[in-house]
């Protein structure tokens, strides 16, 4: 990362969202509800290969395991949760019913489907629920021990443990044993879950809804994200309630006070969150803030395609900056027969002046369409801020005629590394590291296809009115 890469110049903008994200998930602490158990011995008993290995590209020593099948669940059904070791168990305590380690504090100890177990955590375990804690084992308790060493004696003794945890049914596919002030209920988890009360983020029902929890003095913070999936636009549930929400948008700092209504018990927010959108919501418990309201929009109307020339200017890059060009078709400059826009990694200005059939408040959406792959955008002399990702659009108000609007759209760089490697060209002086691959073959861009860059469209705009929940 330095100014030679072409995305330098919206590093600040990048940088100020994550600082935003972080000033919150940074701040107060963790309020996950689930210490979900990894038992580890599980893994290492493969009588297929000494120590698999745990790397991030394949994941099948975690999503292979009944751990991975247990936490993709709870992700999927809104159970927040973080995961604990033998070694951690054995710091934690059972405090008001709930159980606190170092990190926090949790409503329960969840085990996945468990065949090995090492006698000093199933002790540990139990110690927890009898001074008052609940810990869950999902689908069965352990059968075994694992290694060979003094096997007989410590089978005996696991055998004596899980002789203390006597179970009833209290449900289907659920038992559950009321072992000293606390209880340890066996079978189906999410029928557990719910019998101990913990509470799930609904929001996760709409595809592709991410949240991340925390707690602060008075209230909650969430940090929410649309990953995939379809746009979100309607009432969500919240876990936690709340009195009022202020919701901040992390790209641009813009705060606001969220509609906010209450029913059965639940408080529900109001969230407009595109495709790729993320959003912080602070909730108070019990404080009304005085703050302006956030502004809801909805469209009013089909978009319209801005059509007319655009007057398309290399302002920054290079290695040189090519001709400036006139089109009335937006596509990827590097179609162009140039071989220096071909080349070209920085940034060109796209200009162009139009009308519109102004509606009655003179408020659109101005969506850019396909930007490979930043976008600065002014409009009327105002500029609108630089936008990252998709979807690439903001609201804006618009006269009837001599609408100005410029974008300066930036590339990334790997058209101006493939010409290096294709010219051969020595670039790669990176003293004391070698320079591979992801294959950890020596690195050549010189057979990359061309990626597609600048403002590829369609730009339109659509009529939008105040939207009031």
């Amino acid at each position: 990362m330095n100014p030679r890469n072409s995305i330098w110049y919206d590093v600040l903008t990048l940088n100020s969202y994550v600082a935003r994200c972080q000033s919150v998930l940074q701040a107060g602490r963790s309020d996950n509800d689930i210490l979900l158990y990894w038992p580890i011995s599980d893994l290492w008993n493969n009588p297929h290969g000494m120590l698999p290995d745990m790397t991030v590209s394949d994941t099948a020593w975690f999503s292979n395991q009944p751990i991975g099948a247990t936490a993709l669940a709870l992700w999927d059904h809104g159970y927040s949760f973080d995961y604990i070791s033998d070694r951690e168990l054995r710091t934690a305590k059972a405090l008001n019913g709930k159980v606190r380690v170092p990190g926090g504090t949790y409503r329960l100890v969840l085990s996945p489907p468990c065949h090995l177990i090492p006698l000093q955590t199933l002790r540990h375990l139990i110690a927890l629920a009898k001074d008052g804690a609940t810990v869950i084992f999902e689908s069965k308790l352990p059968d075994d021990v694992p290694g060979r060493g003094r096997l007989e004696e410590r089978r005996s003794e696991l055998k004596r443990l899980l002789a203390q945890i006597h179970t009833v049914s209290v449900g289907k596919n659920l038992q559950e044993a009321n072992i000293g002030r606390g209880r340890i209920p066996v079978g189906n988890g999410e029928a557990a879950l719910k019998r101990a009360g913990v509470t799930r983020e609904p929001m996760v029902d709409h595809a592709g809804v991410f949240f991340i929890r925390r707690i602060f003095p008075g209230g909650w913070s969430y940090f929410i994200a649309d990953r995939h999936g379809t746009p979100l636009n309607g009432w969500v549930t919240l876990g936690c309630p709340a009195r009022s929400v202020v919701m901040m948008d992390p790209m641009t700092g813009r705060t606001g006070l969220a509609a906010v209504r209450h029913e059965d018990g639940k408080t529900q927010v109001y969230l407009q969150l595109p495709h790729g959108g993320s959003v912080i919501l602070h909730l108070f418990a019990n404080r009304l803030i005085d703050e302006r309201a956030r502004t809801y929009w909805q469209r009013d109307g089909p978009p319209v395609n801005l059509s007319g020339e655009w007057h398309v200017k290399f302002i920054r890059g290079g290695p040189v900056l090519p001709l400036p060009f006139k089109t009335a078709k937006l596509e990827s400059w590097t179609a162009r027969s140039d071989t220096n826009v071909q080349r070209f990694a920085c940034t060109a200005r796209y200009s162009l002046t139009f009308d519109v059939s102004e509606n009655r408040e003179g408020r659109y959406f101005l969506d850019l369409g396909e930007v490979c792959q930043n976008a600065r955008v002014s409009l009327n002399g105002h500029r609108l801020g630089t936008l990252l990702t998709p979807p690439f659009e903001a609201p804006v108000e618009l006269k009837p005629s001599d609408n100005r609007l410029v974008i300066e759209v930036t590339n990334v760089s790997a058209n101006r590394i493939r010409d290096l490697d294709r010219r051969h060209v020595k670039w790669k002086i990176f003293h004391g590291i070698n320079f591979v691959n992801i294959n950890y073959r020596p690195f050549n861009a010189a057979n990359w296809p061309l990626y597609d860059s600048g403002l590829l469209g369609p730009v339109t705009v659509t009529p939008i009115r105040i939207l009031k929940p």
